[in-house]
């Protein structure tokens, strides 16, 4: 006999393989081929987060119900946001207490990819990064690695343009265990850091410097900031 999250965790399998096939189809190319275990994780914890996503049966509501019930959510938790060509902007003010938590970028992501976009930006003030403790960090290692980072220090302002393909298209649980023991040792001995301090350690753009295509489209989008 089947589990109850059985049902859940079908839908989050149509999910991820959905919005795979809507980004294949937005690149022209297949680069998101394989299904991401960490992806399918993700898109489950937040069907089970949040009670209107638990409505959501792909038997009978299909995709299109998702993005409707993933709007009038954003609309609750008053995920302000604005629409730029190929970009969701959002502004975080300098009253955050802790970075975005690996849900909340989740939930920018797939709405981006619902609403069609390539790219989410990011956008923070020089002081929140400043003040926070890296053992606050929340989801800042997932968004540096699949992000374009350009500081504007005129303005002290950080800008992150992360690429929703290149979240997708990275799987977090293939990586190798001494890999994920260092990187836990890393983020131990640096936990002392501010945020800003952490981020400027830090290479971002690795996880889409592994493709070509995104790399060349992270980079056009870039320049035009």
């Amino acid at each position: 006999m089947k589990k109850s999250n059985d049902i859940e965790l079908n839908n989050a399998e149509l999910i991820e393989q959905a919005i795979r096939n809507k980004i294949n189809k937005k690149l022209g190319m297949k680069l998101l081929e394989t299904r991401s275990d960490w992806v399918v994780e993700q898109i489950e914890m937040l069907l089970n987060c949040y009670p209107i996503l638990r409505k959501y049966n792909y038997k009978t509501m299909g995709l299109e119900k998702l993005y409707a019930l993933i709007l009038k959510l954003s609309e609750h938790l008053e995920m302000d946001h604005e629409e730029q060509d190929d970009l969701l902007f959002v502004e975080y003010t300098n009253e955050l207490k802790s970075i975005m938590s690996l849900k909340e970028m989740f939930l920018w992501l797939l709405l981006g990819a619902f609403k069609d976009k390539s790219h989410v930006h990011f956008k923070f003030d020089e002081c929140v990064l400043n003040k926070l403790k890296i053992d606050k960090k929340g989801a800042i290692d997932y968004l540096c690695d699949n992000s374009y980072l350009i500081p504007l220090s005129e303005k002290k302002e950080y800008h992150f343009i992360m690429s929703i393909a290149s979240v997708l298209s990275f799987n977090y649980k293939k990586l190798d265990p001494i890999i994920n023991t260092i990187l836990s040792i890393q983020k131990n001995s640096n936990k002392n850091l501010s945020l800003l301090n952490y981020i400027e350690y830090n290479r971002t753009g690795k996880n889409i410097d592994l493709h070509p295509e995104l790399k060349k489209q992270s980079k056009r989008i870039k320049i035009k900031i």
